[in-house]
């Protein structure tokens, strides 16, 4: 990711690089990698204030002096707080992490996530839970994002049961930062199921690796159809024809003895399908590819 390529560790390391560098400088940027920002549902707000800055332990009354640096929200429920410190400060134990909690379950606040981020290392805790659920310094965050995304990001925070799923080949590249539109060439994928969406359209899945395997979805109009069937060997070609023609409209196949492979070229729509237990992003088939 650029983000990460661009930063200079001996300026951060420097006595000059102070709280309000780490917030600008790193924090804002992770933020926008992660679909936050100061307007629509994934929302930043920026230093909010507590209208009683204090909580009561029992009879214990303890005041709350930080105003973390950002408060997320999604749909206006209060998710995140984090708040940055100077390269020189403990965000792992003692008085930061202790009133960053504070914070965090505060009655008018109420987040279940709260962070701290020094600039070196960001560190990820749960209200409920004793040790840090996430770890890295700065350095190691882009060989970590896999992990830090699953607990920062919007879908993380909403949605976690769909990591447990393989993921998205469509999710994932937008995660790396594809664009909408961008060419992508697949000369060979064997197919897991083909299905007739309606009357002008048609969608396949397969398997594809990216660092893991993904799951991708690719759709194509009725246009493309005749197109697609000379993909299908000759043997098989009739028996998908058959398939779709009649309900469910779909075939799956078990094994590559069962499959085929096509190829194609196609790009990022800007489509995201969520479903209860599932969200994904089908990309658009411009062409099939005769190899």
């Amino acid at each position: 990711m650029e983000f990460f390529k661009n930063l200079d560790f001996e300026i951060i390391k420097s006595d000059s690089f102070k709280e309000d560098s780490v917030r600008e400088e790193i924090l804002a940027p992770l933020l926008q990698c992660l679909d936050f920002s100061a307007f629509g549902v994934n929302k930043i707000i920026r230093s909010q204030n507590l209208k009683h800055p204090y909580i009561y332990f029992g009879t214990k009354k303890e005041n709350i002096n930080i105003i973390p640096d950002y408060l997320l929200q999604i749909e206006g429920i209060n998710k995140v707080i984090i708040d940055a410190k100077s390269p020189k400060e403990n965000i792992l134990s003692g008085k930061n992490p202790e009133q960053a909690f504070s914070y965090a379950i505060h009655k008018e606040v109420r987040a279940e996530i709260y962070a701290l981020c020094n600039g070196l290392e960001f560190v990820i805790f749960n209200v409920n839970e004793i040790e840090p659920v996430f770890y890295s310094k700065i350095e190691d965050l882009e060989s970590n994002w896999d992990k830090f995304y699953r607990i920062m990001s919007p879908l993380g925070l909403t949605k976690p049961h769909v990591f447990g799923y393989k993921p998205d080949f469509g999710i994932r590249l937008l995660k790396t930062g594809a664009k909408l539109g961008d060419k992508q060439y697949f000369l060979g994928v064997w197919l897991n199921t083909i299905a007739k969406l309606d009357e002008d359209n048609y969608s396949f899945s397969c398997g594809i690796p990216l660092g893991e395997d993904c799951i991708g979805t690719f759709d194509f109009n009725k246009t493309l159809f005749e197109s697609f069937l000379k993909q299908i060997p000759d043997e098989k070609r009739e028996k998908t024809k058959n398939a779709l023609s009649h309900a469910p409209f779909k075939e799956i196949y078990m094994s590559q003895e069962e499959s085929y492979e096509v190829a194609f070229e196609c790009e990022l729509s800007s489509k995201i399908i969520e479903l209860e237990h599932d969200i994904f992003c089908p990309l658009k088939i411009n062409e099939f590819i005769v190899i």
